[in-house]
Protein backbone atom coordinates (compact mmCIF):
# COMPACT_ATOMS: atom_id res chain seq x y z
CA UNK A 1 0.00 0.00 0.00
CA UNK A 2 2.73 2.28 0.55
CA UNK A 3 4.32 2.16 -2.29
CA UNK A 4 1.00 3.13 -4.09
CA UNK A 5 0.62 6.18 -2.49
CA UNK A 6 4.33 6.66 -2.48
CA UNK A 7 4.08 6.96 -6.28
CA UNK A 8 1.76 9.53 -6.58
CA UNK A 9 2.91 13.39 -7.81
CA UNK A 10 -0.94 14.49 -6.20
CA UNK A 11 -4.44 12.97 -5.28
CA UNK A 12 -7.78 13.24 -6.27
CA UNK A 13 -10.60 12.77 -4.39
CA UNK A 14 -14.28 13.18 -4.13
CA UNK A 15 -15.80 15.40 -1.24
CA UNK A 16 -16.68 12.96 0.41
CA UNK A 17 -13.78 11.00 0.29
CA UNK A 18 -11.74 14.23 1.22
CA UNK A 19 -13.32 15.02 4.42
CA UNK A 20 -12.60 10.87 5.87
CA UNK A 21 -8.65 11.49 5.19
CA UNK A 22 -8.47 14.98 6.08
CA UNK A 23 -9.87 13.69 9.78
CA UNK A 24 -7.92 11.08 9.96
CA UNK A 25 -4.43 11.68 7.82
CA UNK A 26 -4.93 15.02 7.92
CA UNK A 27 -4.87 15.42 11.68
CA UNK A 28 -1.62 13.68 11.90
CA UNK A 29 0.24 16.00 14.44
CA UNK A 30 3.68 14.60 13.43
CA UNK A 31 4.37 12.89 9.99
CA UNK A 32 6.04 10.17 10.49
CA UNK A 33 8.81 9.69 7.77
CA UNK A 34 8.59 5.78 7.68
CA UNK A 35 5.30 5.88 6.79
CA UNK A 36 5.04 6.20 3.02
CA UNK A 37 0.90 6.97 3.19
CA UNK A 38 1.23 9.36 5.72
CA UNK A 39 4.10 11.45 4.25
CA UNK A 40 2.59 11.08 1.02
CA UNK A 41 -1.08 12.56 1.93
CA UNK A 42 0.67 15.23 4.20
CA UNK A 43 3.22 16.42 1.77
CA UNK A 44 2.01 16.06 -1.83
CA UNK A 45 -1.16 18.21 -3.47
CA UNK A 46 -4.59 17.39 -3.06
CA UNK A 47 -6.84 18.30 -4.99
CA UNK A 48 -11.41 17.65 -4.59
CA UNK A 49 -13.93 17.67 -6.80
CA UNK A 50 -16.46 19.39 -4.73
CA UNK A 51 -19.31 22.18 -5.43
CA UNK A 52 -19.77 22.36 -1.92
CA UNK A 53 -16.72 21.95 0.06
CA UNK A 54 -15.35 26.30 0.92
CA UNK A 55 -12.84 25.97 3.51
CA UNK A 56 -10.67 23.06 2.94
CA UNK A 57 -8.26 22.50 6.17
CA UNK A 58 -6.22 20.00 5.23
CA UNK A 59 -2.48 21.92 4.01
CA UNK A 60 -2.28 21.57 0.14
CA UNK A 61 -5.60 21.23 -0.51
CA UNK A 62 -7.02 23.13 -3.78
CA UNK A 63 -10.86 22.80 -4.47
CA UNK A 64 -12.18 22.26 -7.82
CA UNK A 65 -15.73 23.51 -8.43
CA UNK A 66 -17.50 24.72 -11.19
CA UNK A 67 -16.74 22.85 -14.53
CA UNK A 68 -14.81 20.08 -12.43
CA UNK A 69 -14.53 17.70 -16.00
CA UNK A 70 -12.65 20.74 -17.64
CA UNK A 71 -10.87 21.41 -14.16
CA UNK A 72 -9.59 17.33 -13.89
CA UNK A 73 -8.75 18.00 -17.80
CA UNK A 74 -6.29 20.73 -17.48
CA UNK A 75 -4.86 19.45 -13.95
CA UNK A 76 -3.96 15.82 -15.92
CA UNK A 77 -2.62 18.02 -19.00
CA UNK A 78 -0.34 19.58 -16.56
CA UNK A 79 3.44 18.41 -16.84
CA UNK A 80 4.25 15.54 -13.65
CA UNK A 81 4.13 12.33 -12.67
CA UNK A 82 1.07 10.26 -11.18
CA UNK A 83 -2.49 11.99 -10.30
CA UNK A 84 -3.88 9.13 -8.11
CA UNK A 85 -8.01 9.10 -7.49
CA UNK A 86 -9.06 8.10 -4.59
CA UNK A 87 -12.87 7.85 -3.15
CA UNK A 88 -16.02 7.13 -4.38
CA UNK A 89 -17.92 6.39 -7.87
CA UNK A 90 -18.56 9.85 -8.65
CA UNK A 91 -14.88 11.37 -9.62
CA UNK A 92 -14.15 8.02 -11.43
CA UNK A 93 -16.29 9.07 -14.50
CA UNK A 94 -14.86 12.63 -15.04
CA UNK A 95 -11.33 11.33 -14.81
CA UNK A 96 -11.97 8.42 -17.44
CA UNK A 97 -13.34 10.96 -19.60
CA UNK A 98 -10.60 12.96 -20.17
CA UNK A 99 -7.46 11.80 -21.54
CA UNK A 100 -3.91 12.91 -21.39
CA UNK A 101 -2.58 10.14 -19.47
CA UNK A 102 -1.90 11.71 -15.72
Amino acid sequence: MGQIYARADAFLFGRWTYEVFAGSWGAVKEIPRDNPVALALNTRPKYVASNTLRNPKWANTTVLSGDVATAIRDLKAKPGGELQVHGRHHVHPLVARQRPGR
